[in-house]
């Protein structure tokens, strides 16, 4: 029990230094987010979240999947370019499963080489929407593109907490 909380205070002690540039002005938030099954998954949609940058590190169960940026940049050019940005920041579409295949079209998506799906007690830092808006540049300069990620799909009777 000693050694889980020290590496918690750790993984919130690195976050904090990441996300606030060292400035002990500025204070971050972490909360702790419990779900159970299918009806429980927080984020199943393609997105990227509207801070500078977000800490999802699940406690119990799988961590969230994300397109790492590397792979997201190989996959890069004017015709294919693995994630539909301008529908990552626009699409109006209702069904979760319809917009996973037009953000990251399954043709360009081959999950075993492309999604990472984070282990239980992997701590992923994920850059956010107010880093890259933050940054001067446009979607044309990948090296300020915010992290896309997802919740995973549960079981019925799957459980997952996290700290974020």
């Amino acid at each position: 029990e000693q050694e889980i909380m020290q590496h918690l205070t750790d993984v919130l002690s690195y976050f904090q230094s990441v996300a606030c540039n060292d400035n002990s002005n500025i204070k971050c938030q972490a909360r702790i987010v419990s779900s159970i099954g299918k009806n429980g998954i927080k984020c199943p949609r393609w997105h990227a979240d509207h801070v500078p940058v977000r800490l999802v590190m699940s406690i119990i169960g799988p961590g969230c999947e994300y397109i790492p940026h590397e792979v997201e940049v190989m996959g890069s050019s004017s015709n294919s370019r693995l994630v539909d940005r301008n529908a990552l920041n626009t699409l109006d579409e209702d069904d979760t499963r319809i917009a996973n295949d037009i953000i990251v079209p399954p043709n360009l998506n081959t999950e075993k080489t492309t999604v990472t799906s984070a282990k239980e007690g992997d701590a992923v830092l994920l850059m956010g929407r107010a880093w890259e808006e933050s940054s001067e540049g446009d979607f044309t300069d990948d090296a300020k593109l915010a992290a896309v990620h997802r919740s995973p799909l549960l079981s019925s009777d799957q459980e997952r907490i996290l700290l974020t």
